[in-house]
């Protein structure tokens, strides 16, 4: 599972069409079916890589919009943000919402029912030292403040 995770991921960056494809054919569906796979250390790879994957195609919103990805995309994503978990799970899990966050009211509002917020700060505040993480939950995080809805939340 590991190498193809890496290859759609891969596919993903030097493709300028792979986001369509991989939605069209369902390939994002399973690519979020693996970030379940979050907590447990034999597939810790395969959940930052299939994240990863989906940070590039929500990257584009108008091929990949919040709407068209599955349900529990978000909920999948906020769990795989874990301060003592590896960088790589982080960076893309933080960067993908930071990419779903930047095109979406609707990904913001789920986001903040979801105590997603709390979450972002405090994974921002415990990795310091993971650069890139931290300017995927900086990044995040600033697109949920976007929107009034975002801005009341960190106010409140």
């Amino acid at each position: 599972q590991r190498p193809a995770a890496a290859c759609l991921f891969n596919l993903s960056v030097s493709d300028a069409e792979a986001a369509a494809a991989m939605r069209d054919k369902g390939v994002l569906e399973a690519l979020v079916e693996q970030l379940a796979f979050a907590e447990e250390d034999d597939y810790a790879e395969v959940v930052g890589w299939a994240a990863g994957t989906l940070l590039n195609c929500a990257a584009k919103p108008d091929v990949v919009p919040f709407n068209a990805l599955p349900a529990q995309t978000l909920a999948m994503l906020l769990n795989c943000l874990d301060q003592s978990g590896p960088a790589l799970q982080n960076v893309n899990a933080a960067g993908a919402l930071m990419n779903l966050l930047a095109a979406s009211e609707p990904a913001a509002s789920e986001l903040l029912r979801r105590s997603g917020l709390k979450a972002l700060l405090e994974l921002l505040g415990a990795t310091r030292e993971e650069v890139t993480v931290t300017r995927h939950c900086a990044g995040a995080i600033a697109n949920v403040l976007l929107h009034e809805e975002g801005r009341e939340a960190l106010l409140s």
